[in-house]
């Protein structure tokens, strides 16, 4: 008994990607621009509206570079099908071998805070009691 193996279309995902790429960088710079546009008399000097349509564009360029990797990845995952051994059956997945756990006892780890004062104690003063009659200081 063979496991089925399940073809999965990948046309969609890959044009609602090509669409969404075309539909965010040109929308993206048509808003863009009329962003620039309507910012422009308001802003005083020119390098606000430039830094703006640059850091705008900086980020339309971005997005559609991760857009266009995860289409390359859709197209290479459709191009090349599902990977099959010589006997017809898909390639088993291994597992990575993990090291077996120590079995050793845990050793009692000492004090975070043990010898941390022991400096000090040189220059260590103990409270001094008030004599009877002496004014408190406060």
């Amino acid at each position: 008994m063979h496991p089925e193996v399940i073809q999965v279309s990948l046309t969609r995902p890959a044009t609602l990607i090509g669409i969404i790429m075309t539909f965010l960088t040109l929308g993206g710079f048509a808003l863009l621009i009329a962003g620039a546009r309507t910012l422009a008399p308001v802003v005083q000097g020119e390098d606000p509206v430039v830094a703006m349509i640059f850091m705008g564009m900086v980020i339309i360029l971005i997005v559609d570079i991760f857009l266009a990797r995860q289409l390359t990845k859709l197209i290479n995952a459709s191009l090349t099908g599902p990977k099959t051994s010589a006997t017809g059956l898909p390639a088993a997945v291994s597992a990575p071998q993990l090291s077996r756990p120590d079995t050793a006892p845990f050793l009692p780890a000492s004090s975070v805070t043990e010898n941390t004062t022991r400096f000090l104690e040189s220059d260590y003063r103990a409270p001094v009691a008030p004599q009877p009659g002496e004014k408190q200081k406060t």
